[in-house]
């Protein structure tokens, strides 16, 4: 069972995650036509969430979680319009 957790951001370059998870499922062993599946719904999810973060990153937060599955492969995507904040930044409001 192939399983990937993929953190985005809006920063992400998206055709370097997804060439880079087409490259570790194909290795893995899935199967075509579990494999393209797998990709172009990765890709169709990512490319809206990195564009919604984008047109939000004046200020609005915006966390989502999203699993993908299939025949042989677990995706985890969890995107997050501003990067997780360490605890002394929190207590310093940097």
């Amino acid at each position: 069972m192939f399983r990937q957790t993929l953190d985005l951001t809006p920063a992400t370059d998206e055709n370097r995650v997804l060439d880079g998870l087409a490259e570790r499922l194909r290795q893995s062993g899935v199967k075509e036509p579990d494999a393209t599946t797998a990709i172009e719904s990765t890709r169709a999810v990512v490319r809206t969430l990195c564009d919604q973060g984008r047109r939000l990153s004046g200020g609005s937060q915006m966390n989502v979680n999203r699993d993908l599955s299939g025949p042989g492969y677990q995706i985890r995507l969890r995107f997050r319009s501003s990067p997780k904040r360490g605890l002394l930044a929190l207590l310093f409001g940097r």
